[in-house]
This record gives structure tokens, C-alpha cells and sequence, in this order.
């Protein structure tokens, strides 16, 4: 996944965990990963380009901490997803 050639781009580290690890493709199946995404992506958008199925509830994290889905990314910025989790 790349930014059309030309378009502002920036890259942020991305690790996804459980299910969404377990269906992800090429590098993001092993662990963290650096993106290339285009300028402007919110944390919504990031997902969708991921491919991550969106029927499937998420959290996530920027920075290691909860923020809004519209959140814009930045350049050098961490973003974790998660399922929900359960237990006690």
C-alpha cells in the first residue's frame, strides 16, 4: 500500500494483534510494521486501507493512548489495533 506517486506521504509504524495479525498480509503478519500512507489519513482510514474487516470492533491505539478515529496520523507516529478483549 502505497500513496500515488507525487501525493504527500508519510510513514507510521503499525502493529495489529490477534485476529486482525492472523489475516493480515505481507509484513504486518509478523509483528510492527512501517507504512507508507498519504498525507491526511485518519486513524478510520488507515483501517480501510489496511483491509481490516470493519464489522469487527476495534481499539486503537496512537502513541499508546485511546483517541478518536477521525485522529490524523503523523509522520513517526505507533498505531496499535486491537480486537476487544474479554475475560476476568
Amino acid at each position: 500500500m502505497s500513496p500515488k506517486k507525487g501525493a504527500p506521504s508519510l510513514k507510521v509504524e503499525v502493529e495489529l494483534f490477534y485476529i486482525f495479525r492472523e489475516k493480515a498480509k505481507g509484513t504486518l503478519h509478523s509483528g510492527p510494521a512501517m507504512v507508507e500512507i498519504p498525507d491526511g489519513t485518519s486513524l478510520a482510514a488507515l483501517s480501510a486501507l489496511l483491509g481490516l474487516d470493519q464489522k469487527i470492533p476495534k481499539i486503537v491505539l496512537l502513541n499508546g493512548k485511546a483517541c478518536s478515529d477521525e485522529t490524523v496520523l503523523k509522520e513517526g507516529q505507533s498505531v496499535a489495533i486491537f480486537p476487544p478483549l474479554d475475560g476476568g
